[in-house]
């Protein structure tokens, strides 16, 4: 009998375990289910009918409520527009129903699924609504901006009015600098690309006559020692595209500039490239130039190429260096001094970001020139009472303005004392420097000076021959000699 409990017991636990692992499994099965891959399609409907909108143009647009529009005067609205254009300015000019009719009637011939409208700002104009927007899960838009038309409480305005400033072209401007001293004889600049304006600037020695490609192109007369400026305007048909020589020829080949310029301005299309280069200008006669040029950087590495023709020794010196000497022996040469040659002589450090000066010339010679200005000049002249000293025999004299037999310094005759040799000295004086060419406009003035300067003995700078030669014939000699009072 106690067996067979046992056995009964032993039953019951097995089925209770079958029964737990069926639980399990089935929970495993509810619980746990594979994922489900749902595709999300975007719809770009929107944007596709903003751009057809955008870019057709309302005459093109074929429908009936379109064509009828087109045909009424009274809109107002230019029809040359794309239908967005049209749509925005029909609102703008206070029409409500013809926006919104236009746009359904387009609108419906739309087979969409989803809604779909156009707005200005925030006024619906038209479109299709199959859904209410407060239960549309997804709202997509795309925006387009009309300019030049406006719409508010109080007024309608069609249109306004956009303004764009642009450069259709653009001069570019350019210096050809004459140093300190250029000459001296006849001087040649080299310009570069199609030159459509040109103004020149300089102190010129003398008289000159310019030549743009051998072609003449003007006279000039300037003054020596003051700054002169011409145009070449007139003669901008002279000029080619490409390599330009501008010549400055003096009568007497002997020409120099003390300083200037020429600002030519070039079409920017043809702006030449120079990439740092600095020309010295050509000279036809004795080569002697002080110029200078300007490292605006870092100088990483200098070439110079001398094109020239002398019998005579020429020199180079950059900064307080002597790059060059020699001569070509009566014949045309081209002497090229490479960057390995230079930067061995020079300080390339020092000269970066300054302004470099240069000397090009003939090696032991004299640069005499003779130049013919106006001229104000002082005779300064000693009438003390030393002057009434005889410089021959006689009694007549006029030491201390007094007529005299008995002075120390005079014997029988004819005296002719110092103060009478400086009279004709002074005469002589000033018609040398009165008696000149009528192109000039020289002034003589005197001082007569001894014991003090009185104002009889003194005559201002003037061009009056015989007033001047009144105040000398009226000296005498008297009294001390104070040298400082005729400087």
């Amino acid at each position: 009998m106690i067996k067979k409990i046992k056995r009964d017991k032993k039953g019951y636990f097995f089925s209770l375990d079958a029964f737990i692992a069926l639980v399990i499994i089935l929970g495993i099965v509810l619980l746990i289910k594979p994922p489900v891959k749902q595709n999300v399609y975007e719809t770009h409907v929107h944007e596709d009918l903003m751009d057809v909108l955008s870019s057709l143009s309302f005459e093109e647009m074929n429908n009936s409520y379109a064509e009828g529009l087109r045909n009424n005067p009274a809109i107002g609205v230019e029809t040359n527009k794309s239908v967005l254009e049209y749509i925005g300015e029909l609102f703008a000019l206070g029409y409500i129903d013809e926006p919104s009719d236009l746009v359904d009637s387009f609108m419906n011939d739309l087979n969409l699924k989803q809604n779909i409208g156009i707005y200005y700002d925030d006024a619906f104009l038209g479109g299709k609504v199959i859904t209410p927007e407060a239960d549309a899960e997804t709202l997509s838009t795309t925006r387009q901006v009309l300019g030049g038309i406006r719409r508010n409480n109080s007024e309608f305005v069609l249109t306004g009015y956009s303004a764009r400033a642009f450069l259709s072209y653009e001069n570019k401007v350019d210096y050809f600098y004459f140093g300190g001293y250029v000459g001296d004889g006849n001087i040649t600049a080299l310009i570069d690309g199609d030159v459509i304006g040109a103004n020149i600037e300089g102190d010129f020695s003398g008289d000159f006559d310019v030549y743009v490609n051998g072609i003449a192109s003007g006279s000039h007369t300037p003054t020596p020692g003051t700054p002169y400026s011409f145009s070449l305007s007139s003669y901008l048909g002279n000029f080619i595209t490409g390599e330009n020589y501008i010549d400055f020829r003096a009568p007497s080949g002997n020409l120099f500039i003390a300083g200037g310029y020429i600002r030519v301005v070039y079409d920017s299309s043809e702006v030449p490239m120079l990439n740092g280069k600095h020309r010295f200008p050509g000279i036809e006669g004795l080569i002697n130039i002080y110029d200078g040029f300007y490292v605006p950087g870092d100088l990483n590495s200098l070439n110079i190429t001398l094109h020239y023709n002398s019998s005579y020794n020429i020199f180079l010196i950059i900064g307080n260096k002597s790059i060059y000497f020699g001569n070509s022996s009566g014949a045309e040469t081209t002497i090229n001094i490479p960057d390995s040659t230079l930067s061995s002589l020079l300080d390339y450090s020092s000269m970066s970001g300054n302004t470099v000066p240069v000397r090009f010339g003939i090696a032991n010679a004299s640069y005499v020139q003779n130049v013919s200005i106006d001229a104000d000049v002082f005779s300064v002249t000693d009438l003390s009472g030393s002057m009434c000293d005889c410089s021959q025999s006689g009694w007549f004299c006029t030491y201390d303005e007094n007529r005299c037999g008995s002075h120390w310094s005079c014997s029988s005759g004819v005296c002719t004392g110092g103060i009478n040799e400086a009279r004709d000295a002074n005469d002589a004086f000033i018609d040398a420097v009165l008696n000149t060419s009528a192109n000039f406009s020289n002034r003589v003035g005197l001082v007569g000076y001894e014991s003090v300067i009185n104002a009889v003995d003194t005559h201002d700078l003037s061009d009056d021959n015989v007033s001047l030669k009144n105040t000398v014939a009226g000296w005498r000699a008297v009294g001390g000699t104070c040298i400082c009072c005729g400087i």
